[in-house]
């Protein structure tokens, strides 16, 4: 996907409706990464648990918004499960050198490095409009 900074989107009820549903979606594809997380953990009562369990009720908060913005702006959000181990819609890293944005491929698994590293480079990047 190419972006290029000098494009200006006119700003439409339509094109908000769409960013407000991509809103729902990401928010919808992160939750689980985080549940699993959570799940692999055998200590009840770890710092770790507690932090990850606050980010699970924040990114519930998220999608609570996301959902309640699209009711607002008179469309259904659209809760559709999402496809693990496979581009994520609308989670595009930007690259400011090259000004393109390339998607970002993940899977659900327990918790260690490499889904502490994917999980917080998700919640890094800027929801793309398609």
């Amino acid at each position: 996907m190419n972006t290029s900074k000098n494009i200006e989107k006119k700003w439409t009820k339509e094109l908000v409706q769409q960013l407000a549903q991509a809103a729902v979606a990401v928010e919808f594809y992160t939750l689980p990464f985080y549940i699993t997380a959570i799940c692999s953990i055998k200590e009840e009562h770890c710092e770790a648990v507690e932090i990850i369990r606050s980010v699970i009720i924040e990114e519930m908060l998220h999608l609570q918004l996301a959902a309640n913005l699209c009711l607002a702006l008179d469309t259904s959000p659209n809760f559709t499960s999402p496809q693990y181990g496979s581009d994520i819609p609308y989670l595009c890293p930007y690259n400011q050198e090259t000004g393109e944005c390339g998607f970002l491929n993940a899977t659900l698994g327990p918790f260690n490095n490499n889904t502490l590293n994917t999980n917080t480079f998700a919640n890094q990047l800027s929801i793309s409009s398609g």
